[in-house]
């Protein structure tokens, strides 16, 4: 029964920490976006971005001088709050991911050892070429391309061969040093990646369903401007014929 209490008050704090996060988050986001948002819609209002040719068109635009700002802050607020909650997800899981490989004995490793097996590893290739020369194939231009034509009808991936040198090569002194960066990058970048596809649904939602409008709205207006710009300078251009 303790282990269960101890187990639920985790699972409680940690909510609760996550709800707050979102919280103070989401609230300076949204403040940020108020501000932000009445200021651009003033200078929009000032430079006539809000005027119509007709008066209840204009009327009904100036309502987004209020619901521009409103869903600015809704927006940017639910974004930074989900920042947050990212955030704080990410500490925990890099804290979890050191702390549980601090209780490996990576130091005990023998990194030595390790060095010289990996360093001892041939590629297919060099044992090949080796197997020639062993039998008295010395010329190397001639091994060359006995070998790669056999690997080539055998289908040897090229990519195995490279993964042989990579490792070779590396410096597995490091072991110890960078492991816990490591994976503790891997699992937060995979949170990262959950998190984005989140992101990106909540702006189509704010687009589809609260934007959709004024969009549209803005395409109309754009419209209605094309057409009537291109009547007027037409009429201009018959007048400017008859006068002539």
């Amino acid at each position: 029964m303790d282990t269960f209490n101890t187990i639920f008050d985790s699972i409680f704090s940690f909510g609760a920490n996550v709800f707050a996060t979102f919280f103070i988050y989401g609230f300076v986001g949204s403040m940020v976006a108020m501000f932000v948002s009445i200021y651009t819609v003033r200078r929009m209002s000032r430079a006539g971005a809000f005027d119509r040719p007709i008066a209840i068109w204009s009327m009904l635009v100036s309502l987004n001088k209020v619901y521009l700002p409103f869903i600015a802050m809704i927006l940017v607020g639910t974004l930074s709050g989900i920042y947050g909650v990212n955030s704080t997800i990410n500490e925990v899981v890099d804290q979890k991911v050191h702390n549980t490989l601090n209780q490996f004995s990576f130091e005990e490793m023998d990194v030595e050892r390790l060095t010289a097996h990996m360093q001892g590893q041939r590629t297919m290739k060099e044992l090949l070429d080796s197997e020639l020369r062993r039998n008295g194939h010395q010329d190397a231009h001639t091994n060359t391309i006995i070998t790669q034509t056999f690997l080539s009808e055998l289908g040897y991936p090229k990519g195995a061969d490279e993964l042989v040198v990579q490792l070779r090569n590396a410096d597995w002194s490091q072991l110890n040093k960078g492991v816990s960066f490591g994976v503790s990058y891997m699992a937060t970048d995979y949170i990262d990646g959950i998190f984005w596809n989140i992101y990106r649904i909540v702006i189509v939602f704010i687009i589809l369903s609260c934007l959709k409008l004024p969009i549209l709205e803005l395409v109309i207006f754009s419209l209605y401007k094309k057409m009537f710009s291109n009547a007027s300078s037409h009429e201009s251009s018959e007048y400017n014929t008859l006068v002539a």
